[in-house]
């Protein structure tokens, strides 16, 4: 190893400086440093008289160079002994003995002869034979490419077309905007509700306060009358039956006042309203609460719009799919394509052209009136026969309208049934994969409608579409970007 690096260090002392090859014509500037005699020409003419060397950047008044003739010499000679060195490795022989290179010593990483093994350099070095060496290192070399290899497969599934930076700024700047209308719509909703609230709170404490005034006027009375009593039972009996009944009238009179009620017949039942309202006042905010998540939520997911169109190719003979792919309708009864084995498609229905593999994407689909459909994504591998009733571990995730009553999202082999109190006339779906969910929105209401359990997505995943209905088509809406079809 030192002898190499020895050798290396002469061929890089007769090196050009310029150039990198071996010296030719040298010639030595006044700081010392050695050129190829062309290549300092060429290098100062373009610099236009500016005469600095390009090592150090030593700077000169005139254009001086001195031949270096034994060094040329040299730098000759270095370059004879590679050539020969080279022709020796060609033919598998010691630079330094002649002889085949059998040995590999394991210390210095290098290739050695028989000879040199018993040198002074290798006699406590770990030698073994070539091929040894060799079948080990292919065994690493191996392991290497295998890593390598299953890391480009990681490069393939990663989306071909990442989001621009306009475009995460326009998204950005859409959910900001909808947070901003979703805020302002708490807030009016909010002053009404408090504005309502305050009215009647009024509307009680006039009342209250009419209560508070009587009780304190009555029990004042009451008090002195009470006094009165006391003082007139302590006289004696001639002066107790002198003006007696005038006090007599005025202890009827306080029983008949007693009885608030007749004074204000109204407070009970203005009080019990009131409660009965408050109740009603929390349930709207709760109610206006969840309607305003569930509107904040579906805006949220609906920035995430993608063009989804349906190839007519993974279409099953009974659906007819329109040419520019946005709309599927089954065919009448009577009109259904042969089955042609080669040609029969994976599902049992229509996949989209997208292939999905990371990220979120949503889309709607516009169902109107149509009594039977199934829509969400499945994977574009798993056999039809697999298929025909979708659940996640046949590798689909559909939610399906059947007979125009039952809402059905198959979790598993058996069937999750939906308790749907508004029938949807546009769905929207959405998929995040690397949430590894997929949920479906009633886009008229603007609220939430199911979600599947979070699933580990390792899978490439297609639109799913499938219809029994031959009166109804149903149709996706086409978008652009984030920005979509504003939904009555």
């Amino acid at each position: 190893m030192e002898l190499a690096q020895q050798v290396q260090n002469l061929i890089a002392e007769v090196s050009c400086l310029i150039c990198g090859g071996y010296l030719n014509a040298p010639v030595t500037t006044a700081c010392g440093h050695n050129f190829c005699e062309t290549c300092i020409n060429r290098r100062w003419e373009q610099r236009a008289g500016n005469f600095s060397c390009p090592v150090c950047r030593a700077t000169f008044e005139t254009k001086i160079l001195k031949p270096n003739r034994q060094l040329g010499n040299a730098a000759a000679l270095v370059q004879q002994m590679n050539a020969k060195k080279r022709k020796l490795q060609d033919l598998n022989l010691c630079d330094e003995h002649q002889k085949e290179l059998t040995l590999f010593c394991r210390d210095d990483e290098e290739t050695i002869c028989v000879v040199c093994s018993q040198s002074e350099d290798h006699t406590s070095h770990v030698i073994c034979p070539i091929q040894e060496a060799a079948s080990e290192y292919k065994n690493v070399l191996q392991i290497h490419l295998e890593q390598l290899e299953r890391l480009e497969d990681h490069q393939r599934i990663l989306p071909k077309n990442w989001p621009k930076a306009e475009e995460v700024e326009d998204r950005q700047t859409c959910i900001k905007n909808e947070l901003k209308n979703v805020q302002e719509i708490l807030a009016v909703e909010k002053k009404r509700l408090y504005s309502m609230l305050q009215s009647e709170r009024a509307h009680v404490l006039k009342d209250v306060h009419g209560i508070r005034k009587m009780l304190t006027a009555h029990y004042s009375s009451l008090k002195i009358l009470i006094r009165e009593l006391q003082l007139k039972s302590e006289q004696p009996d001639l002066q107790i039956l002198k003006d007696t009944a005038g006090l007599m009238s005025r202890c009827e009179d306080m029983k008949d006042m007693s009885p608030l009620v007749d004074q204000f017949p109204n407070i009970e039942e203005t009080i019990k309203t009131l409660s009965q309202q408050y109740a009603i006042l929390q349930r709207n905010m709760e109610e206006m609460t969840d309607t305003v998540q569930a509107e904040l939520e579906w805006r949220k997911v609906r920035t995430y719009a993608v063009n989804v169109t349906l190839d007519p190719d993974t279409a099953i003979p009974n659906l007819i799919v329109s040419e520019d792919g946005t709309s599927v309708r089954a065919r009448p009864r009577g009109q259904e394509l042969p089955l042609i084995p080669e040609k029969l498609p994976n599902s049992p229905g229509a996949l989209g052209q997208e292939r999905f593999t990371s990220g979120r994407h949503y889309w709607e689909v516009v169902v109107a009136n149509a009594r039977d459909w199934s829509l969400g994504v499945c994977d574009e591998s798993v056999p039809r026969k697999a298929f025909n009733r979708p659940a996640p571990e046949r590798g689909g995730w559909v939610l399906s309208l059947v007979q125009g009553e039952r809402y059905i999202a198959y979790t598993s082999i058996s069937a999750t049934r939906l308790n749907c109190s508004l029938q949807p006339r546009t769905v929207g779906v959405f998929l995040d994969y690397e949430a590894g969910t997929v949920s479906w929105y009633n886009v008229d209401e603007r609220c939430h409608l199911f979600t599947f359990p979070p699933h580990a997505f390792k899978c490439t995943l297609r639109p799913y579409v499938h219809t029994c209905d031959t009166r109804s088509s149903l149709l996706i809406y086409p978008q652009s970007g984030t920005k979509m079809r504003e939904t009555a």
